[in-house]
């Protein structure tokens, strides 16, 4: 008998079982932060028994790269439908641009969403150090996103320049969360605009 046949994981119950738990752990990091992601809450979340959780997931950190790995993806996913795959352009003017960008990092339907559970993540991997290879994966996705956007514009970006970008974006990330600011996107381009030719110049 094939060993994976009688781990409950490998059944589709189970498997349905450890998404669920998954999803839980990363919607409670997303909303309510680092501390909130224990055992018992995300079983309670799912709905699940805790032994389910503690079944799938041995120790605390399990589920915490659990969450971070889910909630990454899903921000990719948001950073992927907002660049349009059938524009072999993107604007080039600074205004244009910006706005671009800022519906990609912080617009669509889930945007209100965005902004916190973007800062739960890192305040996650300040914390816990040991997690940090695990967004890591996220970050190079996401600066692969960004530098295809602005390759589109004819823009062009030196690695310090993209490292620049990002860490711009944080910092307007941590401003939004703590000013209250309804219109998150709004304040991205407002941000953005000013600093795009000299973090991104158009190619000569």
């Amino acid at each position: 008998m094939d060993p994976a046949s009688t781990n409950p994981a490998s059944t589709p119950k189970g498997e349905r079982r450890r998404q669920a738990l998954i999803l839980a752990a990363a919607d409670q990091l997303e909303e309510l932060g680092l501390d909130a992601v224990t055992h018992r809450a995300v079983a309670r979340r799912a709905g699940l028994p805790l032994a389910s959780t503690t079944y799938y997931f041995a120790t605390r950190d399990d589920v915490l790269v659990a969450a971070l790995d889910f909630s990454g993806q899903r921000e990719l996913e948001l950073l992927e439908r907002g660049v349009a795959p059938d524009a072999s352009m993107a604007p080039s003017q600074p205004r244009d641009l910006a706005a671009l960008l800022a519906r990609i990092v912080a617009g669509g339907a889930a945007g209100p969403q965005r902004i916190p559970a973007r800062v739960e993540r890192m305040v996650a991997l300040v914390r816990r150090p040991a997690l940090r290879p695990h967004a890591q994966r996220f970050q190079e996705a996401e600066t692969a996103i960004l530098a295809e956007v602005l390759a589109r514009a004819g823009r062009v970006v030196s690695a310090d320049g993209m490292r620049a970008l990002r860490a711009l974006l944080d910092g307007i990330v941590l401003d939004v969360l703590i000013s209250g600011a309804v219109d998150a996107e709004q304040v991205v381009a407002r941000a953005l605009e000013p600093v795009l030719d000299a973090l991104a110049p158009k190619a000569p």
